[in-house]
């Protein structure tokens, strides 16, 4: 099932609702009901067992809660475990600054710029020339130099036992094991390393250029088995790869150049089937994807026009099929061009029935998505063709529900259409119109 929204900040699970964030308004879902609800003031940026990181959409200010207390910061959050959580400050000195829950100082370091990693008792900070890996008290425990060879995905991974580290240009990766705080082994791989996920039963899932392998790896060796080899081999500038897994089986999605996208499904433990479904229209895999309330979810963008987002959403061990693709979205629609004042031009007109008002407003969001990335230029549309250059630019949207829309769900589309006219800088392709508000219209109907 596909939902969409405008925008992915964050995901919270709430036990019985799941709910997707964004700056402009939250999708919740709660058993087989998906709703689009106004945006809070603040979304989740790290959640663990009683400790919870949320940041204001405004000034972004922190609030930290915890058994040790609640605290808010204005310093830049960046991840944490679950004994610390690791901040950058910037005051008189430019730092990093690993806190306790409570907000006490572990240790304090130089700011350098770094992506990172944050394990339970290891922390790795560094980029394409060096890689450092910190203890808890702050001590610099091993540097790692690489090739300096930029490669956008690849050059580390990290999990709980061992990190990963590519160590120059040929497909070979050093094991780094936390524990032994020391290189135990060596590992040969196709191309490139993509993803790495710990499994309940110890050993590893690798995904490489060549395919999904199972790595095994005991504190001094490690030995591969190739699970499934992929028809085309990945390269590190043409695929994003995303692994989770329930409870019942591992999931793999690939976004091959945009254009291919692929799901992988293999059984947690033991051997089978290994599932796969593939598509190739309008939606592109991110990078979000994970198990939360009973769904699994997998974040999806428009190919076409940027923040025009959805997410896919399955129950464990719902087969992996075209219904995936299907929508929550209202039955009766109608799209069609309106004749317009200015000659040789037209606007668009749709009409959606639906006892539901919340379906029909995520309806017509769905439709003006597709709409403006066929008729619209600017920086926020990457179509390499517009189809339509006698756009003028005018939206006529009439609804007939059975319910009586609220406030949020009156306004929703005015707001969706601005912020493609002023964040995302369309107007209709070949010609001088801007983006008008849309003109909107509801009639009720018996329910």
């Amino acid at each position: 099932m596909i939902v969409n929204i405008l925008g992915i900040f964050g995901v919270e699970d709430r036990g019985k609702e799941l709910i997707f964030d964004s700056q402009e308004s939250r999708i919740v879902v709660s058993d087989d009901e998906f709703r689009l609800v106004p945006e809070a003031q603040t979304y989740v940026k790290f959640a663990q067992d009683d400790v919870k990181v949320t940041s204001s959409y405004g000034d972004g200010t922190l609030s930290i809660s915890g058994s040790d207390g609640e605290w808010t910061s204005k310093h830049v959050f960046l991840g944490g475990s679950l004994s610390y959580g690791f901040f950058n400050e910037k005051g008189d000195q430019d730092l990093y600054v690993a806190r306790t829950w409570g907000g006490r100082v572990i240790f304090q370091i130089p700011y350098f710029h770094a992506e990172n990693f944050f394990g339970s008792s290891a922390i790795a900070l560094g980029n394409k020339d060096k890689w450092s890996i910190f203890d808890l008290a702050g001590q610099c425990i091993q540097e790692v130099i690489c090739s300096g060879l930029y490669v956008r995905i690849g050059r580390a991974h990290f999990t709980v036992k061992f990190f990963l580290f590519r160590r120059g240009e040929a497909a070979e990766y050093q094991i780094y094991d936390v524990k032994q705080q020391q290189f135990t082994a060596s590992l040969y791989v196709i191309g490139a390393v993509f993803a790495v996920l710990y499994m309940p039963d110890g050993d590893f899932l690798l995904i490489d250029g060549e395919g999904i392998k199972r790595l095994k790896y005991d504190g001094a060796a490690t030995k591969l088995e190739t699970l499934h080899c992929f028809s085309l081999i990945l390269t590190t500038s043409q695929a994003d790869v995303v692994v989770w897994h329930d409870n019942s089986r591992v999931f793999v999605a690939i976004n091959y150049e945009g254009n291919h996208q692929l799901l992988f499904a293999l059984p947690l433990q033991g051997e089978g089937e290994i599932e796969q479904f593939a598509w190739s229209n309008t939606w592109s895999i991110t990078r979000l994807g994970g198990f939360r309330s009973g769904w699994n979810y997998l974040s999806l963008r428009r190919k076409d026009l940027l923040s025009d987002n959805a997410v896919m959403l399955w129950r464990e061990n719902q087969p992996l099929n075209a219904q995936l693709l299907a929508y929550d979205l209202s039955r009766a629609v109608t799209v069609s061009q309106v004749t317009s004042a200015t000659k040789g031009k037209h606007g668009y007109g749709i009409t959606i029935e639906d006892t539901s008002s919340n379906r029909a407003v995520r309806t017509a969001a769905l439709e003006l998505g597709r709409l403006l990335s066929e008729a619209c230029s600017g920086i926020y549309n990457e179509a390499d063709v517009i189809l339509d250059r006698k756009f003028d630019g005018n939206f006529y949207i009439e609804f007939t529900t059975s319910d009586e829309p609220d406030n949020f769900e009156r306004t929703f589309l005015l707001e969706y259409i601005k912020y493609f006219r002023y964040f995302g800088g369309l107007s209709p392709a070949g010609s001088k119109a801007t983006l008008a508000e849309p003109i909107l219209t509801w009639k009720s109907s018996a329910p």
